[in-house]
């Protein structure tokens, strides 16, 4: 029988500690935690405001605290077999930070603890209100448990969980509060059975929702079910939710990922409250209806951008017969996007402000109605397509969309721009649709004065589909055709007619591309678009008009444009070209009217030559004129042919509050007048010259230049030299200078300064004498105007005027902000403070509280204080937001090491003993704080003092290491065990790694069978060491 011994075996750990500069290794210690899971989850399915919830707290990880230590040094081989010891059970610590807006229930905790036969004295809860900090102590037997807390308001929150010592955040969970009666997204029983209207309770969104009740006359559906959205995933989620029928967005929202929204199939309404949602990829997908069926889809209130123009925002399966979807686009924004809308069974209508920005057309639908009042601008960039597609079906069998109309209602207003394309391929209002309409009061304007070629902005230049298309100008409705590629209107599809009714106006104005009549193309919200060609082909073009010499076109069987009885009609071109060409079938006519025709050598400021009035019908096709005046059937004219340049119409019904009074003013850069101003009688929409600004006019021969025109409530076109009113009362001031009347100048110097006479700043100004100055006071921090002087307006002379301003030092509240950087002077994130204080404080750093906590607090992370601000013990605070830095040093340091490594007892009985989990007092960590850690570090081990035991025998080459899976007998020479080579900052857990079968990482002991050994307890010291770089 083999003689047994009994060992126990620990090693001590001697910690060096050290610093070698050049190397740049440290040697220092700190806290392990073991690779464990550490969670928290909400228990209930929402969390309502002013209602308890439950936030689980589970901990994982293996046990720890501080147990009762069993010593078996003592013990033989026979008791070790039958031993029971019993340890007091260790605790769980730990820090749970809670935002405002949520506090910690005491009572209901007790409650909870005693509702599950739990004894209080296992479980301590201490809240601290003013750290919002609520410190948990529980068993180590018990992994999870249950904290009661309350929301107090409507809002998201973030709870953070750390180790008792607040070293390292262990968890984090965000969590959305929400109103008593909002509804749960995906709970199918909130939706209301009776179909109700669901008001909001943000004030500001029921203003914007009183007129719903003519939303749902208009399409006629009630919302029954809203949501209130913050989040990307919520906007997401409540889309692909049927259930859901109304959407309010409750902050700005950016998409995440390229995915598209998934298929909606019933009506939705999206809110968004006024904030941005931002797009890449993402299109809003309608379902397939069933034939008969109609849904719909209403945006209010929202700016939508997109950062990807390849992409449509919203987009419909046309391709198959069925319903139809009806959109409205109220006070909304669409900027970037490919199409607005491809929805080509759809009608689409906008209310309010509705701004859409595109790279291809803005639509492509079955229907577009711009409702009354609404204010439509319209804007295709950097492609050559249609702004209002109707396209057909994939199979090209009919025409898509039950009413195939472009309609313009009462008093709204519609602008079509390109940008940055000079050569557009389709017209403004495209392809397969029956009538175009615009209706009282309402303007449709193209704006397309940048164009070199392409084909004309309203009509169809391709005769391959049949349908003639009827244009309708309503008695008061408008049509502005301002363009500078010679083409206005261009017909050929068979039928085709433009009618204007009584009242009805147009002009069809050939201008050069620097004229001052257009405005500029308005700003989008994200300034503009990319350089990205367009992409490809609809199938559904215009070819390049070659007729370039021609501005209205009736080119088709039996095309027709009448004019009956305008408020006012202007077609001209300032260049030499045809102004009308007319097939043999087609014709142009102008019926109860006065008309004025100007032939090519006579300027557009000048009386026409030809000029008659009362004419009950002109009209003329191909080249054959006819009319009911005899003049001009004597003089046969013909306005195909190119001897004319501008035809006018004003119609013969007299209509109220039809005379315009025109102001013309003449000043200099201070508004003082030069010339007496004049009035002038015209009448509102037809152009009245303006005889002072004509060549050899008043303005011509004077000493003075124009240098600006401001022209209110009408158009000036610098070209005629007409002034064109669009109210009753009109102006037009021209802005003149002189560039060689010597003026004399005068000077005002203005001080600001204290009322004990310390000046704080000062300015200086010159202008005319004679001419007006005028003077403020101004804002400083820390200051309060008292006095303000009775000089500062006044009129400057040719002595130099002093103006005062008198301020008084009023006390001011400040902000110190105390920021920690790194030796490569980066911002330490999380450990900012800021001191409130006053302007004028003088501030001993060292003394205060937070700051000195925050420096222990780096010591303890791992850095190394290099650098104190400059007058440390006495800052000046001398604004309002001051900024003071300590500079750290980073350090590499061995920061924890286990005190003591237990291999247990051992039995040895001449067969080999190998131990793989020895026990450990502490962990192994290493923390690099350093900004620089690209080279990494690499630990060592030597076994600095050999194992022994209380009589100095040697236990040999029984200690050794294994670093992955290479193993290596421990020894006085320092070995490597882990090499770092991420180069990246934070705290590494050594021993969280190692393992405790064979072949893991770690200590482990081996005693051999032919090993000579003796009884006792042996001890040995293992020396650490942590060096920057790899070796």
């Amino acid at each position: 029988m083999n003689k047994k011994k009994l060992l126990n075996i620990n090693i001590f750990i001697l910690v060096i500690l050290g610093l070698t500069i050049v190397s740049e290794f440290y040697f220092s210690a700190t806290n392990l935690f073991a690779k464990a899971h550490v969670s928290m989850e909400v228990l209930e399915d929402e969390i309502i405001v002013d209602e308890p919830f439950y936030l689980e707290i589970r901990d994982e990880r293996d046990e720890e605290g501080e147990n009762v230590l069993l010593d078996l040094a003592e013990l033989d081989v026979e008791e070790s077999s039958n031993i029971t010891i019993e340890q007091s059970e260790a605790k769980r610590k730990l820090n749970l930070v809670i935002p405002d807006g949520i506090t910690f229930d005491a009572r209901l905790q007790e409650e909870l603890i005693q509702e599950q036969e739990l004894s209080s004295e296992q479980f301590a809860f201490d809240w601290d209100e003013t750290s919002r900090e609520l410190r948990i102590h529980f068993p180590v037997s018990k992994t999870s448990l249950n904290v009661a807390l309350v929301a107090k308001s409507s809002e998201t929150y973030t709870l953070e969980l750390f180790d008792d010592s607040k070293q390292e955040k262990l968890a984090s969970i965000a969590i959305i509060a929400l109103e008593s009666d909002e509804n749960s997204l995906f709970d199918e029983t909130t939706v209301q059975e009776d179909n109700t209207t669901m008001q909001t309770v943000e004030a500001d969104i029921k203003e914007e929702n009183l007129d719903l009740d003519s939303e749902k006359e208009l399409y006629n559906t009630e919302f029954n079910d809203y949501f209130q959205v913050y989040t990307w995933d919520q906007l997401v989620q409540s889309i692909a939710n049927n259930s859901i029928t109304k959407i309010i967005l409750m902050r700005d929202i950016s998409s995440v990922g390229t995915d598209n929204f998934a298929s909606r199939t019933e009506n939705l309404e999206i809110n968004g409250n006024g904030f941005t949602l931002s797009l890449n990829s993402n299109s809003l997908m309608l379902g397939n209806l069933s034939s008969g069926i109609e849904k719909n889809f209403h945006f209010n209130n929202i700016t939508i951008l997109f950062s990807n123009t390849s992409t449509d925002f919203i987009r419909a399966n046309d391709s198959l017969a069925g319903g139809r979807w009806r959109i409205l686009l109220e006070n909304t924004t669409i900027s970037g996007s490919r199409r607005a809308v491809d929805a080509r069974r759809s009608e689409v209508t906008l209310k309010g402000n509705a701004y859409i920005r595109t790279r291809r057309s803005n639509f492509a639908l079955g229907s577009l109605v711009v409702e009354e009042n609404a204010y439509y601008t319209s804007i295709v960039f950097n492609s050559n397509r249609a702004a209002v597609w109707f396209p057909r079906n994939v199979s090209g069998a009919a025409v898509t969309g039950t009413n195939s109309e472009f309609r313009v209602k009462t008093d709204a207003r519609v602008n079509f721009y390109r940008e940055n394309n000079e050569n557009a391929s389709q017209p403004a209002v495209f392809r397969h649709f029956r009538a175009y309409t615009i209706e009282e009061g309402a303007k449709v304007n193209y704006f397309y004065q940048n164009q070199n070629g392409g084909v004309a902005p309203l009509g169809d230049q391709s005769a391959a589909n049949g349908r003639p298309q009827a244009y309708t100008i309503l008695s008061g409705g408008e049509l502005n055709i301002y363009t500078s590629n010679q083409m206005g209107i261009h017909f050929r599809r068979r039928d085709t007619s433009l009618v204007t009714e009584t009242g009805g106006k147009m002009n069809v104005l050939l201008l050069n591309q620097n004229n001052n009549i257009v405005p500029g193309i308005p700003v989008s919200p994200d300034e503009g678009g990319d350089d990205e060609e367009d992409d490809g082909d609809d199938g559904d073009e215009d070819e390049p008009d070659v007729s370039l010499t021609t501005l209205i076109n009736l080119a088709g069987t039996r095309t027709s444009i009448a004019i009956n009885d305008p408020r006012s009609l202007d077609i001209r071109s300032n260049v030499e070209t045809n102004l009308l060409a007319i097939s043999s079938t087609s014709s142009f006519s102008i019926n109860d009217a006065n008309i004025s025709i100007w032939q090519n050598s006579e300027p557009f400021w000048r009386e026409p030559s030809i000029a008659r009035e009362n004419v009950v019908r002109y009209s003329q096709q191909g080249q054959v004129v006819s009319t009911t005046d005899s003049m001009l059937m004597m003089l046969n004219v013909s306005v195909t042919s190119n001897n004319y340049k501008r035809i006018s119409a004003k119609g013969t019904t007299i209509y109220e509050n039809e005379q315009a009074e025109i102001t013309v003013s003449y000043v200099d850069e201070h508004g003082n007048n030069i010339f007496p101003e004049e009035i002038l009688v015209g009448i509102i929409d037809v152009p009245t010259v303006i005889e002072s600004a004509v060549p050899e006019g008043l303005l011509e021969t004077s000493e003075y230049i124009v240098k600006e025109i401001i022209a209110t409530n009408g158009r000036y076109d610098e070209a005629s030299f007409e002034f064109t009113p669009e109210s009753s009362s009109a102006s037009l001031v021209f802005i003149l200078e002189s560039s060689d009347i010597p003026v004399a100048e005068g000077t005002v110097e203005v001080r600001y300064q204290s009322n004990d006479g310390i000046l704080l700043a000062s300015e200086t100004m010159t202008g005319e004498v004679g001419t007006q100055y005028s003077t403020q006071g101004r804002d400083f921090q820390g200051w309060e105007l008292v006095e303000e002087p009775l000089n500062s307006i006044g009129t400057f002379t040719e002595e130099t005027i002093t103006v005062t301003y008198v301020y008084k030092e009023v006390l001011q509240k400040a902000v110190l902000t105390v920021q920690f950087i790194n030796e490569l002077e980066q911002l330490l994130p999380g450990y900012t403070v800021r001191v409130e204080t006053q302007v004028g404080d003088e501030i001993d750093l060292t003394k205060e509280q937070a700051v000195v906590e925050q420096l222990a607090t780096l010591a303890s992370a791992g850095y190394e204080l290099s650098e104190r601000p400059d007058n440390e013990t006495a800052f000046k605070i001398e604004a309002a937001e001051v900024t003071v830095q300590y500079k750290l040093q980073g350090l590499l340091s061995l920061v924890s090491a286990p005190q003591s490594i237990d291999f247990g007892a051992i039995t040895y009985d001449a067969t080999t003993k190998r131990v793989e989990d020895p026990e450990i007092d502490q962990p192994l960590i290493v923390a690099d704080t350093r900004a620089d850690n690209s080279n990494g570090w690499t630990l060592t081990a030597a076994l600095s003092s050999p194992m022994k035991n209380e009589t100095g025998q040697e236990l040999h080459s029984a200690l050794r290491y294994v670093y992955e899976g290479q193993e290596t007998l421990l020894d006085t020479n320092a070995q490597m065990v882990y090499l770092n080579q991420e180069g990246v900052s934070g705290r590494f857990d050594i021993s969280n790694s190692w393992g405790t079968e064979n072949g893991t990482d770690g200590v482990k002991l081996e005693i051999g069978s032919s090993d000579i050994v003796h009884t006792g307890s042996y001890t040995g010291v293992i020396t650490w060491k942590v060096m920057a770089g790899q070796p």
